[in-house]
């Protein structure tokens, strides 16, 4: 009797079923790129959610969409699936990509195999 009552006072830790996250490489942009949309999905089907990791200043998140601020940088960020009853915590996924000053871009108008040249956006070499 005295077993029977241990067994039942154990909680019992059954695994769930592992899910992975799919999050695309989010490409380089501009300061002034339009807002976009992050695309990660987990294998489980169950929502994304993100959260920006590297310093505040170059992006802010509003659900699973990125809009920049306007500042150049590094932004990296963070997909998570937290599970549920059926799937147990997918591992977290982390994307960087860099801003780059918009009013720096370089336009390249020549090149060769050992050098290129090119105009910056403010008319710089």
């Amino acid at each position: 009797m005295l077993l029977a009552a241990w067994f039942m006072a154990v909680p019992v830790l059954l695994a769930g079923t592992t899910q992975t996250i799919t999050f695309p490489e989010i490409p380089d942009k501009l300061s002034t790129a339009a807002p976009f949309a992050l695309g990660a999905t987990a294998s489980s089907g169950l929502p994304v959610s993100y959260s920006i990791v590297s310093p505040a200043g170059v992006a802010t998140l509003a659900g699973g969409t990125v809009t920049l601020t306007g500042a150049a940088g590094a932004v990296t960020v963070r997909a998570s699936q937290a599970g549920n009853a059926t799937y147990d915590p997918a591992p977290e996924v982390f994307r960087t990509f860099t801003v780059g000053d918009a009013s720096q871009r370089f336009v390249k108008i020549a090149s060769g195999d050992s050098h290129s040249m090119g105009i910056r956006a403010d008319g710089t070499l």
